[in-house]
């Protein structure tokens, strides 16, 4: 009896830190779909993920040891990409590349701020550290998606 209630708490925490609710009313479509507009589009999107993984090295995380504020910060660089995503208007043939960034970015949010209740949720942090491994992979499946799309629409940034 314990171990399926276990089991069903794992299944649950598993969704909620790989399936997270977007705020789909803040996506601003554009009805555009030229090059010009996916171009900008995509130009945006790179200087915000750009930024970001400048933030990242010049806190200088030791990912292995991450601190208490350490969690904070990388938690507020998330928080600022997700509403500088949030804010950028996306050509509508680029909707579904826009969900999966969003969806990524805050599947890794919400890894750092389970990390961050250890205190207060042991087995939630102990499942964030464990699926740490199934995002990156995913978000490495994003970047290839995201360079196939370029290359065969032949954008460069």
């Amino acid at each position: 009896m314990a171990t399926g209630i276990l089991s069903k708490k794992i299944e649950e925490i598993t969704r909620f830190l790989l399936q997270p609710t977007l705020n789909e009313s803040y996506i601003k479509t554009l009805e555009a779909t030229d090059k010009e507009a996916t171009t900008e589009y995509l130009r945006s999107r790179s200087g915000i993920i750009t930024q970001s993984i400048r933030a990242v090295q010049e806190h200088a995380f030791d990912f292995r040891r991450l601190t208490d504020n350490d969690l904070a910060d990388l938690i507020g660089i998330y928080e600022s990409v997700l509403e500088q995503l949030y804010g950028l208007p996306v050509p509508k043939n680029l909707i579904a590349l826009h969900r999966e960034q969003l969806r990524l970015t805050t599947i890794e949010k919400s890894i750092f701020e389970a990390i961050a209740n250890y205190r207060t949720d042991a087995l939630s942090a102990s499942i964030a550290i464990s699926l740490y491994e199934t995002a990156f992979k995913q978000i490495q499946s994003y970047r290839q998606t995201l360079r196939d799309f370029m290359a065969t629409n032949n954008i460069k940034l």
